[in-house]
Order: C-alpha cells, then sequence, then structure tokens
C-alpha cells in the first residue's frame, strides 16, 4: 500500500439514480469528480456539526457563567 493511502479507506455507496445523477451535475458544475464533491459535503457536514456543538457549548448558561467568572478575575 503506498503511503499516501494510509488513511484512505475505500467504500462502495448506494443511491437512488436521481440522486447520483444530481450529484454528478453538481459535481461537474463546480469542477470536481463525484468522489471529491461527496467528500467536500460530508467534510462541509462535519464541520457544520462541529460548529453546532460549540454553539451549543457556548450558549449553555453553565458555560457562560463559567466563562463569565474566569473572565472577571
Amino acid at each position: 500500500m503506498a503511503k499516501q493511502d494510509e488513511n484512505i479507506k475505500r467504500i462502495n455507496i448506494r443511491m437512488p439514480l436521481p440522486i447520483y445523477e444530481w450529484v454528478q451535475e453538481q459535481s461537474e458544475y463546480h469542477g470536481v469528480s463525484v468522489n471529491s464533491y461527496i467528500n467536500m459535503k460530508i467534510s462541509e457536514m462535519k464541520k457544520q456539526e462541529e460548529t453546532m456543538k460549540a454553539m451549543a457549548i457556548m450558549t449553555n448558561e453553565n458555560v457562560l457563567k463559567f466563562l463569565e467568572e474566569k473572565s472577571s478575575k
């Protein structure tokens, strides 16, 4: 196995044909392969989830109180 492939996992996915056609259209529009487009969208979803978790933490009353107390010291 090549060094660059050590952190790569190949998977097969199934999807309805209309969704695949839409993904293919989107990948062509963005000038990337279907594989790259799917990876981009998954990365975007992961970042969005991480942001939502961070926002939930930051809007938690206990966390806000802790941060206020810490900053007033």
